[in-house]
């Protein structure tokens, strides 16, 4: 006899994407994670909010990929973009700092086929 799946819901809140009921989430680093979903995954980055009224935590949804190393990807362009917009950079500050997300996003998956 086959185990009974867990309810899952969602919804959007305020224009954020919440997932409820939903523990099995693969985290890819910091704040960051992706979720299956019928054709590949969702990356998702958790808000650090909560819903008042169920008290779940709210996820703002970044894409839809179809493989985990696009999701690498989508999750470096986040950190990226982020970090730029709150920066005043050069050039070459950028480039290292991508670089340095690069190798930190790596190596969290280190051994694994991407």
């Amino acid at each position: 006899m086959s185990e009974p799946r867990e309810k899952q819901t969602s919804g959007y809140i305020g224009g954020v994407y919440r997932k409820e009921g939903v523990s099995k989430m693969l985290h890819i680093i910091d704040n960051y994670y992706a979720q299956t979903n019928n054709y590949g995954y969702s990356v998702l980055r958790d808000t650090g909010k909560k819903n008042p009224k169920t008290d779940k935590e709210i996820y703002s949804t970044l894409g839809y990929v179809g493989a985990i190393k696009e999701v690498l990807e989508l999750v470096k362009k986040d950190i990226v973009h982020n970090h730029i917009k709150e920066h005043d950079l050069e050039l070459a500050q950028a480039l290292g700092f991508i670089r340095e997300q690069t190798d930190r996003i790596l190596k969290s998956v280190d051994g694994i086929e991407v």
